[in-house]
């Protein structure tokens, strides 16, 4: 397995002056897949720097998706053409699969597990 470094020069010494960041340790992790879908292969090993990231309040987030019109990759829909052989019964927006599963679960079971 090759391994790619995008490991850069931001150190935990870089702390941004904001509130609500925080560090985010580097490392190396295995990327892609040989055994599922074909756009997931090569596996490969890919090594990232540590960075630091905002913690978003939910409700802010939401505002501004709102206001922008901003959707989540979670929240588009998927183009057919990007999965050839696939059931087109199945090719849904990340988030609306969660939700099948969900609703698939409650069906099966008869509890709503408290939502």
């Amino acid at each position: 397995m090759g391994e790619i470094d995008f490991a850069a020069g931001v150190s935990f010494a870089d702390e941004p002056d904001h509130p609500r960041v925080v560090w985010i340790p580097g490392g190396t992790f295995a990327m892609g897949s040989d055994k599922h879908y074909p756009e997931e292969a090569p596996a490969h090993r890919v090594k990232v720097s540590g960075f630091w990231i905002d913690q978003t309040p939910n409700r802010q987030f939401q505002a501004f998706a709102r206001a922008t019109g901003h959707a989540t990759f979670a929240e588009i829909v998927p183009d057919p053409k990007d999965y050839p052989g696939s059931l087109p019964h199945l090719i849904l927006p990340a988030r609306s699969f969660s939700r099948l599963q969900r609703f698939q679960s409650i069906r099966a079971t008869g509890a709503s597990g408290g939502r």
